[in-house]
């Protein structure tokens, strides 16, 4: 969970959200981040799934994600743990 304890970036990223064995992708923007977890925003969070991977833009760096709060125009979601 996003929290004090984490340094957050508050810096708006742009980022993909995808799922469907790659076959279903979502734009999204990643409002907050820290190194455990991440707040985005979306139109509709309706059709996002409980679990997924996040591709941060330009560089296309993924991440496991397992959502953990959701409204109806963003998601926070915590990152797998590696290892």
């Amino acid at each position: 969970m996003l929290n004090q304890t984490n340094p957050i970036s508050r810096q708006l990223r742009a980022a993909r959200i995808i799922f469907n064995e790659e076959s279903s992708v979502f734009d999204c923007i990643v409002r907050r981040m820290s190194d455990d977890a991440a707040l985005l925003q979306l139109g509709s969070t309706f059709a996002v799934p409980h679990e997924f991977v996040l591709e941060l833009k330009p560089f296309k760096e993924r991440f496991q994600c397992t959502v953990t709060r959701r409204t109806p125009d963003a998601i926070e979601v915590a990152f797998a743990r590696k290892g």
